[in-house]
């Protein structure tokens, strides 16, 4: 049976006989992911498939292995920092600053807020103005404790 052999520049080339094919692949111009497809007809498939051509690769899925072409997850070489510590940071100093120390621990909030907009954490703007508003109430708490007990 003669096949027709799909190029990886887009052409079709044949028909060729089982000589022709074993010659081309010896040349490294025939891969096993080549497509083929029969001159009588038939849908293209890969040239590992036909078992004529690439009788190892028939043998490797007989018993059962994987086929191990597959392309590796790309990882990224350095991971990516959103400033997602900063912003955990920013939520609670902001909270506890209402009760403890609003200046000190506000104006930290407020810091780590800022720290975390400018490495592009996507709640950059919600922190900072939390944070201002944790230490505008925790201010005025304070002055209310302070004027409660001295009257």
């Amino acid at each position: 049976m003669q096949h027709y052999v799909h190029g990886s520049d887009g052409e079709k080339y044949g028909p060729a006989d089982l000589a022709v094919l074993r010659q081309w692949k010896a040349e490294g111009r025939l891969l096993p992911d080549t497509l083929l497809e029969p001159e009588v007809g038939g849908a293209p498939f890969p040239a590992k498939s036909l078992p004529e051509l690439y009788p190892e690769e028939q043998q490797r899925q007989s018993y059962g292995q994987a086929d191990w072409s597959y392309v590796p997850y790309p990882h990224p070489s350095k991971p990516v920092d959103l400033g997602k510590s900063q912003a955990i940071a920013a939520w609670i100093l902001g909270a506890v600053s209402i009760c403890v120390c609003p200046v000190g621990l506000g104006a930290v909030a407020i810091y780590m807020a800022t720290q975390a907009k400018s490495k592009g954490h996507p709640q950059g703007n919600v922190l900072i103005g939390y944070t201002i508003a944790c230490l505008a109430v925790g201010i005025g708490l304070a002055i209310a404790a302070y004027a409660m007990f001295k009257f």
